[in-house]
């Protein structure tokens, strides 16, 4: 087998290399053809993989089967790209079964996954139509056992496998290969690729030598070799050209228009200015040119309409106009004219204009935030002042506090947000009010709930009937309404309880807790250990113990020697604290040291009875 696996890589080198040579041969002939280059393609692509090639896992072998997947090219350069395959391939598995035994090997359905990124270096540019590459890649390979197979593991009837599992595995891997490009069209092409896999070999979840006969096992410590072939179709986009592209031909300018007759000059039109509304603009011209025996005409217009002046000198009115004004004079004599033209603005006097900065914001309940706005008067209104308000909250000045805004204190154990409506207003001399408004969000934080104690008898860690029914009709609720909720388990001892066996009690009660709150099993819901940290505190009894419902007052039937008794004054030390976290509440600094519960210590102890 490895003499063929051999033979049969070293013809595939030699078919790809004289695939490179003689598409390197056809680029004279096809990269001439356009300049055009995509430099993103996305290839669908389907091939064989064989497997065992060079075959060193005596425990089982791959069955050669097809794959299929995507390629994702970049072509940041003239020759070399950046590439992202994902494949899936379909290949069973033969397990040996160790002898003696009647049945000597045993089939299962596997797939594998892999996902690669690596450069592809071409020997023809982006522009030619035939590029042939070689690559080289790095990633993961995931080898997944189908349902059948798990199922079949997981049958009594095959007693050759003994109960064992049959899990998914994953693990670096290695890919390079070499191939060609076609570009047949402008938006589609064909690719071709030959190449290979190294990767490590999975074991499943499987023992790795033997365990008697009719057991089956993977060996550790091997590799994969694996040769895939493969065609695919490509979509090219993002097209791109090198060619340079002349600009346009300025056109010719126009010619200089015919200069007008200078029979009559005419100076600069004199006293214009910029005004309010309302105010008077006196504008003057003066000229000459004209024959000493003649009266020149004025033609005065604003706007191109005439304001019956004629003179030299006349009161231009401003009355209901806003905004730039053209003033014109056209002055006439003895058959010849001339024209001077000027412009002034008459102001704005419009409401100001308030514009809030900073917000939409958000913020902490009990934060202050400095409230900004920025206001713009009309030119003949003066300076604009600002004032803020809010619709919740107070405003002093131009700082808002949050402190007085109101929440829903019975809802501390989740998140809770007021929208608050702030408004600036500012006013212009003239007495015009422009209002702006924006929004803070206000936000409280959940609170730690702390629930009763858990308390337990004497030199006793076991959770009693009572105690459950607070963490299961109290305590899992809670959890299960908040996803993304902790609880936090702080156990205690009595100072009374100095033996040896009772040196680490307040440790086996937290565990114990646990244990019911994560089980799975019974009556113990299963809640995810992540979720649960906390500490034991030994005899420090310095927070003060809370009234629990499994004190001495109870109806709930208890095992013999679990009962809290009447006269157990000293029950309130033997306890187990049992905090509520919500998501995104802060611990309370007598929780800092809670660390999580290890699950190693937790899982055996299963549902405690």
């Amino acid at each position: 087998m490895m003499n063929q696996a051999g033979n049969l890589l070293r013809q595939s080198l030699i078919v790809c290399l004289l695939s490179i040579l003689l598409t390197t041969g056809a680029y004279a002939q096809t990269s001439a053809r356009s300049s055009e280059y995509s430099t993103f393609d996305a290839t669908v692509f389907g091939g064989i993989q064989w497997f065992d090639l060079l075959r060193d896992t005596p425990s089982h072998s791959f069955v050669d089967g097809p794959f299929f997947g995507l390629r994702l090219t970049q072509d940041f350069s003239r020759h070399v790209a950046l590439e992202e395959t994902l494949a899936y391939g379909i290949n069973n598995v033969s397990l040996n079964v160790a002898q003696p035994y009647p049945v000597k090997t045993v089939g299962a359905g596997v797939r594998n996954y892999q996902l690669s990124v690596g450069p592809v270096f071409h020997f023809t540019p982006r522009q030619a139509r035939v590029r042939p590459f070689v690559r080289v890649a790095a990633g993961a390979t995931w080898y997944d056992p189908t349902d059948e197979a798990a199922d079949m593991f997981r049958a009594p009837a095959n007693r050759y496998l003994q109960g064992t599992p049959f899990r998914m595995r994953y693990g670096p891997a290695g890919f390079w290969g070499a191939g060609v490009k076609i570009n047949a069209s402008r938006n589609v092409g064909l690719r071709f690729d030959f190449g290979g896999m190294l990767t490590q070999t999975p074991h499943f979840a499987l023992p790795d030598y033997p365990r008697g006969p009719g057991t089956v096992y993977v060996s550790r410590h091997r590799t994969e070799h694996v040769l895939q072939a493969s065609a695919g179709i490509t979509f090219r986009f993002r097209h791109r050209s090198d060619e340079v592209i002349p600009p346009p031909a300025k056109p010719e300018p126009p010619p200089p228009p015919p200069p007008p007759p200078v029979k009559i000059e005419l100076g600069q039109i004199t006293g214009t200015r910029d005004v309010c509304p309302g105010e008077s603009v006196q504008a003057s011209i003066q000229g000459s040119g004209w024959p000493s025996d003649q009266t020149p005409t004025y033609d005065w217009r604003v706007n191109g309409q005439s304001i019956n002046q004629n003179s030299s000198t006349v009161t231009i009115p401003t009355t209901g106009q806003n905004g730039a004004q053209k003033v014109s004079v056209t002055v006439s004599a003895a058959g010849a004219s001339a024209t001077a033209e000027t412009t002034f603005s008459v102001k704005v006097a419009a409401p100001p204009r308030v514009t809030m900065t900073g917000l939409p914001r958000t913020i902490q309940y009990g934060e202050t935030v400095q409230l900004s706005a920025t206001a713009t008067a009309s030119e003949c209104c003066g300076q604009a002042t600002i004032t803020y308000s809010a619709a919740e909250g107070t405003v002093s000045g131009s700082t808002f506090d949050s402190k007085s805004i109101t929440f829903d204190n019975a809802a501390r154990d989740r998140r809770q947000t007021r929208v608050v409506k702030v408004v600036a207003t500012a006013t212009d001399t003239c007495g015009n009010k422009v209002t702006a408004e924006g929004e803070i969000t206000v936000v409280l934080n959940p609170q730690a709930r702390r629930l009763d104690d858990i308390i337990f008898p004497a030199g006793s860690a076991r959770v009693n009937n009572c105690a459950k029914r607070l963490l299961l009709e109290e305590l899992t609720p809670l959890l299960r309404d908040s996803p993304n909720s902790r609880v936090v388990l702080i156990g205690h001892r009595d100072d009374r309880n100095d033996g040896r066996a009772n040196v680490q009690i307040d440790q086996t009660r937290v565990l114990n807790t646990a244990a019911v709150l994560s089980a799975g099993t019974g009556i113990c819901p299963q809640l995810d250990l992540g979720r649960v940290s906390g500490a034991w505190v030994g005899t420090d009894q310095a927070t003060p113990p809370r009234a629990s419902v499994c004190g001495t007052s109870t109806n709930v039937r208890e095992r013999r020697g679990q009962a809290v008794g009447q006269n157990d004054t000293r029950a309130m030390f033997r306890r187990v604290e049992v905090w509520f976290v919500p998501e995104g509440a802060e611990l309370p600094a007598n929780l800092q040291s809670a660390t999580p519960v290890p699950a190693a210590s937790v899982k055996p102890l299963g549902c405690p009875k």
